[in-house]
């Protein structure tokens, strides 16, 4: 009797009803300790047992500390619902920890605390920024990608910098004001940060408030509406690494606030021929209607 090749492997590729069905199904999977994962495809690898192409995937820890290659079969008619390969996985929704009422407590017992340790309101938009947290720290960020309208975060992002952020956004209302910034380790870690919960970075301040402390300001990307971030960027290790990281900070926070004010110059000058457009069009349309009541003055008078 031949025996049945473990789930996820090429002979026994997991099945997939299309393209979609497994991103869904690879979002959706954890590590053997439920430890957050991604995956990115690598190859086909010819034709498996159930006369379709297999296609090669890479999976492993978003910290880089285990990979492992699933096998899928992309063309089935069914769709797997059990683990591959000793892992994991958790629910498409992901784990529902706490109903939407005992999250709204939870912004109310935030904004309250962050009112009475920075005496300040919590910024208009901090709940929605801080419930986008929530939700990636409980269910990792690939399924919070596949779920997210343009796919944030990318797999080639900082994932476990992300994560931690998140973290600190989520229970403890960190980045919303100077005195309680978010923490992290490198300068080139915001804009992916920021980028995760849908703002374009505008410009970006050095504060004089403290050393590695910075100001980012940052616009919605589809309500385009302004918020202010905080970060801190802390330094670990010896005087050398740490002049080296400084360095490294400088050079980043300089070429980036370049590329902005770049694309800035540029929408002001694609508006300003737009607006051309837009006065020539009226210009147009005006001497057409001058042209009509004389036309019909003429008439009139005959």
């Amino acid at each position: 009797m031949d025996t049945i090749s473990p789930l996820g492997t090429f002979t026994n590729p997991v099945r997939c009803n299309g393209i979609q069905a497994a991103n869904q199904y690879l979002s959706q999977l954890l590590g053997p300790e439920g430890q957050f994962l991604k995956f990115q495809r690598l190859r086909n690898v010819g034709e498996g047992i159930f006369g379709n192409i297999v296609d090669e995937y890479l999976v492993e820890s978003i910290s880089d500390s285990f990979n492992i290659l699933v096998y899928v079969d992309c063309y089935h008619q069914l769709s797997e619902k059990n683990p591959p390969l000793n892992l994991l996985i958790q629910p498409l929704g992901g784990k529902k920890v706490k109903t939407q009422f005992e999250e709204m407590r939870m912004w109310v017992e935030l904004s309250r605390k962050f009112s009475e340790n920075f005496n300040q309101a919590f910024p208009d938009h901090a709940g929605y920024i801080s419930s986008k947290a929530y939700r990636l720290s409980e269910i990792g960020p690939s399924l919070y990608a596949f779920h997210d309208a343009f796919n944030f975060p990318y797999v080639y992002w900082n994932l476990t910098t992300i994560m931690k952020a998140s973290k600190q956004i989520s229970t403890e209302s960190r980045g919303f004001c100077s005195a309680h910034p978010l923490l992290l380790e490198s300068a080139e870690e915001i804009e992916g940060i920021i980028n995760t919960f849908h703002f374009d970075i505008s410009q970006i301040f050095k504060s004089n408030l403290g050393e590695g402390l910075y100001q980012i300001e940052s616009i919605h990307t589809v309500e385009k509406y302004p918020f202010d971030w905080w970060i801190k960027v802390i330094f670990l290790g010896n005087t050398e690494v740490e002049d080296n990281a400084r360095h490294t900070e400088i050079d980043y926070l300089e070429s980036k606030n370049n590329q902005i004010s770049k694309k800035t110059n540029g929408r002001l000058i694609l508006d300003f021929f737009s607006n051309i457009k837009i006065l020539q069009g009226l210009a147009h349309q005006f001497i057409l209607i001058v042209i009509i009541l004389i036309v019909l003055s003429y008439i009139i008078v005959i």
